[in-house]
């Protein structure tokens, strides 16, 4: 006899609390997790002003919460997010962890702003910290990503700030192996990461992607409120820019600021793109070969 088991579940694990009550120190570690529901028919969001959608789901959801960790654990075949960091979450670890088949995004940090009362004109005010902050994405195995869902990626992040993405290994997807939606309070620094087989089902950018339409207020540079955010750094990572991924290891788009991109090795594609509006942009010390262009952009050095 055969026995045939139809999962239905989006969310395996919600660890919930408050801003104000946060959970706090709660570890994953060493688990096995696998054929979660698809969520591509769930309701989604706009996250900022990046291109992409959202479902605010995850096999393991996390909100209002401090140091908590998903550590050496495997998600094979979740039909939607592996992992959700949702509104305020500081301190958050993933580290060591392996996604395969991944349907959506395999992790995901998406804050809140005000976006329905007084006509939405509070939707660009972060100064009230309901978001993730001081994310450490570590070491992780991230491939065959982006399975159902095609706006997805290795890590995605919107209204969040100062995330560490270090040391992970990025490949076959079906989008960009990460992509920041907005700038917000910025401060994040990618570094010592490997990522190539990227865009393999679509051709807007590149390994690792970024758009800043859309200024926000925060109190992270400086603890005052601006809209001016921290640098971004982009540094010492391997970027293979195959398949559809064309546009450069680091594609900074549509009013990209305040990145410092260097020391990266980077093969094929663009060698540099900044696209309208991008500014305070520094590229250095990087080491491209095998280029179709060598720079492409509608900004200042």
């Amino acid at each position: 006899d055969m026995e045939v088991i139809a999962t239905y579940l989006h969310v395996y694990f919600n660890i919930s609390g408050t801003q104000e009550a946060p959970v706090k120190n709660v570890v994953f570690n060493g688990i096995g997790f696998r054929d979660a529901a698809y969520t591509y028919l769930a309701p989604h969001g706009v996250p900022s002003g990046g291109d992409w959608g959202l479902e605010r789901l995850g096999a393991i959801f996390f909100q209002g919460t401090e140091h908590c960790m998903v550590n050496a654990s495997y998600f094979e075949r979740m039909d939607g997010n592996g992992i959700m960091l949702s509104g305020y979450n500081q301190y958050a670890v993933l580290s060591n962890n392996e996604f395969a088949w991944t349907g959506s995004t395999a992790m995901a940090a998406w804050g809140f702003t005000d976006e329905l009362s007084d006509g939405g004109k509070h939707g660009n005010d972060g100064t009230t910290g309901n978001f993730p902050r001081y994310t450490q994405v570590l070491s992780n195995i991230v491939r065959e990503t982006g399975i159902w869902e095609k706006q997805s990626s290795a890590w995605f992040q919107a209204k969040s700030a100062q995330s560490t993405l270090k040391y992970n290994i990025i490949y076959n997807l079906a989008r960009a192996g990460v992509n920041i939606n907005d700038g917000f309070g910025g401060g994040n620094e990618i570094t010592e990461n490997i990522v190539f087989n990227t865009c393999r089902e679509s051709s807007d950018h590149g390994p690792i992607n970024s758009w800043d339409r859309q200024p926000f207020l925060t109190l992270v540079n400086g603890g005052k409120p601006g809209v001016i955010p921290l640098t971004n750094e982009i540094h010492h990572n391997f970027l293979v820019s195959n398949y559809g991924g064309v546009k450069g290891g680091v594609d900074n788009d549509d009013g990209s600021i305040l990145y410092a991109n260097h020391d990266n090795f980077e093969i094929y594609g663009w060698g540099l793109k900044n696209g309208i509006g991008c500014g305070d942009h520094r590229s250095y010390n990087n080491v491209h070969l095998y280029l179709s262009i060598g720079y492409r952009g509608h900004t200042n050095f």
